[in-house]
Order: structure tokens, then sequence, then C-alpha cells
């Protein structure tokens, strides 16, 4: 909950195993992250804002402009 509306780095691993039209990666701390963005992103780090936070994982969105530029 205290990461809420955070800005978190995020390692892009790859589709969300829940929702094909997301993807899910770790922050630095390794808490799971799944979001909306481009599977081009995969493999890379991006910078996330979480928006919601579950019992094991995060929900966020890409920070604006890192799409663009990725």
């Amino acid at each position: 909950q205290a990461m809420i509306g955070s800005t978190q780095r995020v390692l892009v691993e790859g589709l969300s195993r829940k929702d094909a039209n997301e993807l899910t990666g770790r922050t630095e701390n390794m808490r799971y992250v799944n979001f909306a963005g481009p599977e081009r992103l995969i493999g890379q780090f991006v910078d996330v804002v979480i928006t919601e936070a579950m019992a094991n994982s995060l929900r966020g969105r890409v920070a604006v402009g890192v799409a663009a530029e990725a």
C-alpha cells in the first residue's frame, strides 16, 4: 500500500499470465507488477507508476513518455 503513487523501475519479463493484454515485470525489490504496454518493452527497464496493491502483486501504468521512447 505504501508504494501506491510511487514510480518504480521495473524489468519487463513478459506477458501477464492472467491477462495476455498486459505485461508483467519485477521492481528492484522483486515485487511483481502488471501493467498495460507494448510487447517491445519485454527485456527492458521501464518506469511504472503504481496504482494498486494486491496481496502478491502490484498494478500500475507506464510513466508518461516511457512507451514512446522505448
